[in-house]
């Protein structure tokens, strides 16, 4: 059987009516990558969703409430609509997994999730600490995808998937500040923003941009297939 492989949702509304929403170039991804995208919706049982699955795929997204890494806010306009929901879900799957050493792959939010369980705390605006975008809009007010290379240390794991000097795209404004336990990053924007972490000792790991959009290819689509890799060996 392909490694399950759990994404978590996000509560959403429409015309009043409550409903599930995910981004489906997550799934897309997964599947071409060799593995079984399956998607959390309830987030009362997150001990059976962390049995059965083999690793665990967390997405981008809104921001993650400041309160989580000592954070405060002084006016709701600080911070984005929040899924209480999927956060909870998120980080309880999240600690499951990080107990039982399966395998995580955080992409974008994701990898801010994964930093944060960890004990790390996060940039919430990075035009605060660079000038450079990583994050910009069209004349409609949408976010849009921009790219820029990244460094890569040699020492790491994702080194192995990841060229120094490759174009990423880019679509966020915030990012880690500290790194969590356990955690060293080893893929760096030219500002010096971290772009990708990984665990010293665990198959867990993330990066900053989104290597399961359709524009991105090589190196950048074959961190999924590592993934996925890693979660057959798990599985076995």
């Amino acid at each position: 059987m392909k490694p399950r492989i759990l994404i978590v949702s996000e509560e959403d509304y429409a015309k009043n009516v409550p409903h599930f929403i995910i981004n489906c170039d997550y799934g897309t991804a997964v599947g071409q990558a060799g593995g079984l995208p399956l998607v959390m919706l309830d987030n009362r049982h997150p001990e059976d969703y962390a049995e059965l699955g083999d690793g665990l795929l967390l997405t981008g997204g809104n921001d993650i409430h400041c309160a989580h890494y000592g954070e405060i806010y002084r006016d709701a306009s600080e911070i984005p609509a929040l899924s209480r929901g999927r956060e909870a879900l998120e980080f309880q799957l999240c600690r499951m997994f990080l107990d039982a050493g399966k395998p995580i792959l955080g992409i974008g939010r994701g990898m801010q999730v994964l930093n944060v369980v960890l004990g790390g705390t996060l940039h919430r605006e990075i035009a605060q600490v660079t000038c450079r975008d990583h994050l910009s809009v069209d004349e409609k007010g949408f976010s849009r995808f921009v790219s820029h290379p990244i460094s890569v240390t040699i020492e790491c794991k994702l080194s192995e998937v990841l060229q120094d000097g490759c174009l990423v795209n880019s679509c966020h404004h915030q990012a880690v500040k500290t790194l969590g336990e356990g955690l060293v990053a080893c893929a760096w924007a030219e500002d010096q923003i971290i772009e990708a972490v990984e665990h010293v000792q665990l198959p867990v790991f993330g990066v900053q941009w989104h290597p399961e959009r359709a524009d991105q290819g090589g190196e950048k689509q074959q961190i999924l297939e590592y993934f996925i890799t890693l979660c057959k060996e798990g599985a076995r």
